[in-house]
């Protein structure tokens, strides 16, 4: 009785998908089967897309490995690669693992075709055969390695040039320029809605209310709002991201690979604006959670622990609404819940006067932009140089920067404002605002005293101790002292003077 044989083919780009990739796999499988006295069965395995070197999750092989698992592939068969790559690109040592699990512990012979070798469960340790491996599983991880460098250097090349190869709905490019179109209207209506505190759900009603169809045709949704909102093209800036992939790590051990997307570079002015940076930042939905409706609150993922976690809303039996620690619900934190919290702190920040500190400081923008300039030219030099462990450096130092910049942008153009007029708005609009105005509640709960910690974003600190009420006067917190750097410095201040 013949043994049998299973092939496993796998090509990884589209472009292979019209030539003869996988024909080519099956006839050398044939061939070897009919050299060697073997019938090739007529179920294959194929991963068809799918590149041996970024992805670890190939479908096929998987259900490769589970068919010899489950003994539907018997132990003394067969299985095919027509060569070392098509079996891994990560490298001798994961190739080799690979081989070991398929002839140590199924049981099975593995066959690398082009190369005529045969790895079974007496010779996988074979110095010989392992040197084989060793150069076949290496040049491939190197020509993998190579191909990708060449694609990060095409689009490092087109970056530098300027050339944007993609665009926003609302735009059109004529003569190497970028014009308006008649979608234009569009995004100004969501950028002029946002700013009068609409969230992505209520615009995306509003825009299918008035017949707009989105960039693909269909109907709006609040995602494709969200990234509309999002994009840096609407201030005239072009950022670059890249995806490519990286070793990581999971909870086991194992190695994966990711592919987060990273912002390498920026290029302002690439496009005619539809608004200003200030305006981009205030209409930002960062800390919203799509699909969901207002909570009624103003200060979503605003309220902070003592111990750095979230102080979440938590509803009680008769509807009141209650202030808790996250972490204290799972025994993490021993800090008691506050009732009324919420009013509590809107009648706190109705104390506060938030002024702008840009006339009391000197502004860091133009040591920060003439920064980010130099960063830039440094970026472009090791770019041309190929230094890419230098650049992964330039690329988060220029990022770091933008972040500074835009923080330094927001305290500075911020205007005196009263907090308690604030609270007059819709929800929405105070997120909004007190976004702008406020980084963040620290609440410190000792028996029946709360220290409420405001840190505003001009830098200064406003402290309140809350008694907090109980039993019969639960929710009935009284505000017993506050105190704010901004007093203490101008006290200092006036007994320098004296």
């Amino acid at each position: 009785m013949k043994s049998k044989a299973w092939l496993y083919a796998r090509f990884s780009s589209s472009q292979q998908a019209d030539g003869d990739s996988i024909n080519r796999q099956v006839k050398a499988a044939q061939q070897w089967c009919g050299a060697n006295g073997v019938e090739l069965q007529q179920t294959s395995f194929r991963d068809l897309g799918v590149s041996g070197w970024k992805s670890i999750k190939r479908p096929m092989f998987e259900q490769l490995i589970k068919a010899m698992e489950e003994g539907k592939i018997p132990r003394g068969s067969y299985v095919l690669f027509e060569s070392t790559d098509r079996l891994s690109r990560r490298g001798w040592e994961h190739t080799r693992e690979l081989i070991k699990q398929i002839t140590v512990q199924h049981g099975c012979n593995l066959v690398i075709l082009d190369k005529n070798q045969i790895y079974t469960k007496a010779n996988v340790n074979d110095v010989v055969q392992n040197i084989l491996l060793m150069f076949s599983a290496d040049l491939a991880e190197k020509e993998s390695q190579r191909k990708s460098d060449l694609v990060a250097a095409a689009y490092k090349s087109k970056r530098q040039k300027g050339d944007v190869s993609r665009w926003p709905f609302w735009l059109d490019k004529v003569d190497d320029k970028f014009v308006f179109n008649e979608k234009a209207e569009i995004i100004k209506l969501i950028v002029d809605l946002r700013l009068q505190g609409v969230g992505a759900l209520g615009i995306a009603a509003e825009l299918n209310r008035r017949g707009f169809k989105s960039s693909r045709g269909s109907n709006w949704g609040h995602t494709s709002v969200r990234i509309a909102i999002e994009n840096s093209a609407l201030y005239g800036t072009k950022d670059f991201f890249t995806t490519k992939s990286k070793k990581a790590f999971d909870d086991n051990g194992n190695e994966v690979r990711t592919s987060n997307s990273e912002l390498v570079s920026s290029i302002s002015g690439a496009f005619p604006a539809v608004c200003d940076f200030e305006t981009w930042q205030k209409i930002q939905i960062n800390g919203e959670k799509p699909g969901r409706k207002s909570n009624g609150t103003a200060f979503h993922n605003m309220i902070f622990c003592s111990c750095s976690a979230a102080m979440s809303i938590q509803i009680g039996s008769g509807g009141e609404k209650y202030r808790k620690c996250s972490r204290s619900k799972v025994g993490a934190c021993n800090q008691k819940m506050i009732r009324n919290f919420d009013q509590t702190l809107v009648e706190c920040l109705g104390r506060i006067t938030y002024k702008s500190i840009s006339n009391q400081i000197v502004s860091k923008l133009p040591e920060l932009t003439e920064r980010l300039a130099k960063l830039e030219k440094v970026k472009e030099m090791l770019v041309e140089a190929g230094d890419v462990d230098s650049l992964k450096e330039a690329y988060q130092d220029i990022t770091s920067v933008k972040m500074q910049i835009a923080d330094e942008s927001k305290i500075v153009t911020l205007p005196t404002t009263v907090i308690k007029e604030v609270f007059q708005l819709s929800i929405d609009e105070q997120r909004l605002v007190l976004r702008q105005l406020i980084s963040e509640v620290i609440v410190d709960r000792t028996a029946n005293l709360c220290k409420i910690n405001v840190k505003l974003t001009n830098g200064h600190k406003k402290v309140f101790g809350v008694n907090v009420g109980t039993g019969k006067k639960s929710g009935n917190n009284v505000i017993v002292f506050e105190s704010d750097t901004e007093k203490f410095l101008n006290e200092i201040k006036k007994l320098n003077e004296d």
